[in-house]
């Protein structure tokens, strides 16, 4: 069995008892001390189902003001000790998926993996790099694959997947929080929307791009990210370079065995911003735990760390602590408020309502490039019509309540 490391910035869960009256294992480091009051954990079930209340189909049936006022359709009742989010973080490679995986069946929580580039291409269908073969080198996407093959990435050409990707882990981790309020099932994120600015910090750090990308991301990202409810929990699973180096050359995807993008100096530079920037910015909101991931454990191993999960305390109800402050004191209209508003893509889609910065040539296209793409991709069907609503592709407009 794998020796399993974890390291916990939660200072109160040293001698706490969980619900099922066990005290919380050494594994867990931090200073002891009991919580003034008594608040909710998690609670582990080991692969089978938690008794989560009847779901609301919200795929199918979005949630409404006339729901809540007309049907009178309660929302707290759903909410449990399980409706937590996780997020699960790491350098590439490291072993994030499977853990995740693992971790959702533990907990009977959803697995959301990580959000794939191909959602920044693909609207409706209609994916828009199937049109690179008829356009001019100049005026084709810039996708993962690219960037992994890519020989000159001070070109700074990445910014523009950067852009679009957070925007679409905006979109993943706002699905998340819609999923959760409206079945109180929890959710396992494979990274998140905020550990984003890691690979944008790691751009700037390795000279691909410059201030001026820095200064219109970061304005980007602040105000979109007040927009979500923080995670309860963040695990950083952690191994040496050695070890993610090897992992990478074991990678199903050729591109990333050989890449010369993905050099030492670029996986080191992304450990050293997760551990100096995005790890202690999640501590202040909610809770961190880090694991040594050098060797992944097995089935008895995840069973320990389930174990050791299910005693942490992921509730507060001190309006002067910022941990867990996002989900303080939470009633039926603030839960029906958040149904709301997570299932309104257009409203979370407007956060990123801006056009790119000029100060910034590498991410725009040149005029003819530009006229292009408006021919082959903005002027198709599927660009100006929401999904299922083009009548030139044979679709029509639903509405139900």
């Amino acid at each position: 069995m794998a020796m399993v490391v974890i390291r916990t910035a939660f200072a109160r869960a040293a001698a706490v008892k969980n619900c099922a009256g066990k005290a919380t294992s050494p594994l867990l480091s931090g200073k002891v001390g009991m919580p003034t009051i008594q608040v909710a954990t998690m609670r582990a079930t080991y692969g089978e189902k938690y008794p989560y209340e009847k779901p609301w189909p919200y795929e199918q049936k979005k949630f409404n003001l006339f729901h809540e006022i007309v049907m009178m359709e309660k929302s707290l009742f759903r909410m449990n000790e399980n409706s937590k989010v996780i997020v699960v973080e790491g350098n590439i490679n490291v072993g994030k998926a499977k853990f995740a995986q693992e971790l959702a069946k533990n907990f009977d929580l959803k697995y959301i993996p990580s959000t794939p580039d191909s959602n920044c291409f693909t609207y409706d269908g209609f994916d828009i790099r199937s049109v690179d073969d008829i356009l001019s080198p100049g005026a084709r996407s810039y996708d993962h694959a690219d960037f992994l093959s890519d020989p000159h990435p001070e070109k700074g050409i990445m910014g523009r997947l950067q852009i679009m990707w957070l925007i679409e882990k905006f979109m993943t981790y706002g699905r998340a929080l819609e999923h959760l309020f409206n079945t109180g099932q929890g959710v396992v994120l494979v990274q998140s929307v905020f550990s984003d600015e890691v690979f944008s910090e790691a751009l700037i750090r390795m000279g691909w791009q410059n201030r001026a990308f820095r200064n219109y991301y970061n304005d980007l990202n602040e105000n979109a990210l007040v927009e979500l409810l923080k995670p309860h929990l963040t695990i950083y699973l952690d191994a040496p370079l050695a070890t993610i180096r090897e992992r990478i050359k074991q990678s199903t995807n050729p591109l990333e065995a050989k890449s010369t993008t993905l050099s030492d100096r670029y996986l080191q530079t992304m450990e050293d911003i997760y551990k100096e920037k995005f790890l202690p910015k999640m501590r202040v909101s909610g809770e961190v735990v880090e694991i040594d991931w050098t060797e992944p454990s097995d089935v008895m191993d995840m069973e320990v760390i389930s174990e050791e999960i299910q005693n942490l305390i992921l509730e507060n109800d001190d309006k002067e602590d910022p941990k867990f402050s996002d989900w303080l004191n939470m009633n039926d209209d603030m839960v029906a408020a958040e149904r709301r508003r997570y299932g309104d893509e257009k409203y979370l889609d407007n956060n990123f309502n801006r056009p790119l910065p000029f100060e910034c040539p590498e991410l725009l296209y040149g005029v003819s490039e530009a006229d292009e793409r408006r021919r082959f991709i903005w002027d198709h069907p599927a660009m100006n019509f929401a999904p299922g609503q083009a009548p030139e592709l044979g679709q029509r407009k639903l509405w139900s309540f």
